[in-house]
């Protein structure tokens, strides 16, 4: 990786109004946001939203991922955020993603690999102290949903 800059690459369908190609942008030149994964954690939820597909009044099978498949795939993105210099940004979503039973476990064991944690909640498991302190300590970045 010594020597000169590479060239820009180029999207070679992609063109500007003017007729010029537009470069692809170099994750390892872009530092300043983070890689975001979203990641479905469950789809449980306490909530009935009439638009949802998770509501719990819609008639479906509830599902969660295995913790250790989480986290083999984490071991993943801590290599690419090495080898880019990009942070990575993993989102728990759901359901509600502080109803996984792992929520505690895989968050600490995530943001002790140096990869920023973040989830999409309804923030009713918030009400409780002890996890808020928690969310509070380990999560980079928490976005309410509120339009249900």
């Amino acid at each position: 990786a010594d020597g000169p800059p590479s060239e820009p690459r180029f999207h070679r369908r992609s063109r500007a109004q003017d007729g010029r190609p537009i470069p692809l942008v170099n994750p390892a030149q872009d530092n300043e946001e983070p890689f975001v994964v979203v990641i479905r954690v469950n789809t449980h939820c306490s909530l009935a939203c009439l638009y949802c597909g998770f509501s719990r009044d819609v008639r479906r099978s509830r599902t969660a991922i295995d913790p250790q498949t989480l986290l083999r795939f984490a071991r993943s993105l801590l290599d690419y955020q090495q080898s880019t210099g990009r942070s990575v940004l993993v989102s728990l979503l759901g359901g509600g993603p502080f109803q996984w039973w792992a929520w505690e476990t895989v968050s600490l064991q995530l943001a002790q690999l140096g990869l920023k944690v973040s989830a999409t909640t309804n923030g009713l498991a918030l009400e409780d102290p002890r996890s808020a302190k928690q969310v509070i300590q380990r999560f980079d970045e928490i976005t309410f949903s509120i339009d249900g």
